[in-house]
């Protein structure tokens, strides 16, 4: 479906774990062609291995931190042979969590570099592609943080607020060139990632989505942007309508500090 829809390949930022590793996994069993970028060499050997070995796409991986300048460029270096049809944006960033002045101001700017910087460089160069082909799929993994601003996250809240009002825009602005541009408001997902920060991903009782069902979720929504709302986001955006904006940012920010290990009391 994917494949004929948008392209024969897809370029996913984080994808070596996670949610991006479902992603990755779900696209390829839909016979999409794959460019997996992150951090680590060893878990992207290890998903990519796993992928070639159970269907019979081409799976591509960079070893690449997103956050250095010339990050964008060594990715679309990457794929010049092949057709991008979409582009999933899943960085993660472990990077500036906890009180804001608490951190050094070069991790913040490093996370703004992750989700703004290089994402803004690498959607302006697949979207001309997918705009000139007349088919393609940006998609943006946003959070429920992005709704308000968020203690102990405050530069990744906004990153990713800005993420949301990006996607809204493009998807205006792309959709009459046959792109779709989503962001998917995810709020806690047990991911090795969160689970490194000490959260109980194992715990059957803790709250938080499996990755695979996000995954999926989020590939199934992808037509319905711009925004589109995945679990416990959904009742973000109610507590919105009843609660002042002063008593939803307190609920968030107490609820990150304790996911971070900071609880306020």
């Amino acid at each position: 479906m994917y494949k004929e829809k948008y392209g024969p390949w897809a370029v996913i930022l984080g994808g070596s774990e996670g949610v991006g590793a479902e992603l990755a996994r779900a696209l390829a069993h839909d016979g999409v062609n794959l460019l997996l970028v992150a951090r680590r060499t060893e878990p992207l050997e290890a998903l990519k291995q796993s992928i070639v070995d159970q269907t019979p796409v081409e799976v591509r991986e960079l070893a690449l931190d997103i956050t250095v300048p010339e990050a964008a460029d060594q990715v679309a270096a990457a794929v010049t042979d092949v057709e991008v049809g979409m582009l999933i944006c899943n960085a993660g960033s472990g990077v500036a969590l906890g009180a804001f002045i608490a951190q050094d101001v070069e991790a913040h700017l490093r996370l703004v570099q992750l989700n703004i910087t290089s994402q803004i460089r690498l959607i302006h160069h697949f979207g001309r592609l997918m705009a000139d082909r007349q088919r393609g799929a940006i998609m943006l993994v946003g959070s429920g943080s992005g709704e308000v601003g968020t203690g102990y996250v405050a530069v990744y809240s906004a990153s990713k607020a800005f993420q949301r009002n990006l996607a809204e825009a493009l998807w205006f602005e792309l959709a009459p060139q046959g792109v779709d541009v989503s962001v998917m408001m995810l709020g806690v997902t047990k991911t090795p990632q969160l689970g490194r920060k000490g959260y109980p991903v194992d715990d059957p009782n803790a709250p938080g989505a499996d990755p695979r069902n996000v995954a999926l979720a989020c590939l199934d929504a992808i037509g319905d942007g711009p925004v589109v709302h995945l679990n416990e986001t959904v009742d973000i955006v109610e507590e919105l309508k009843s609660k002042s904006r002063k008593d939803v940012i307190r609920v968030l920010s107490e609820r990150a500090g304790k996911v971070l290990g900071n609880d306020m009391k």
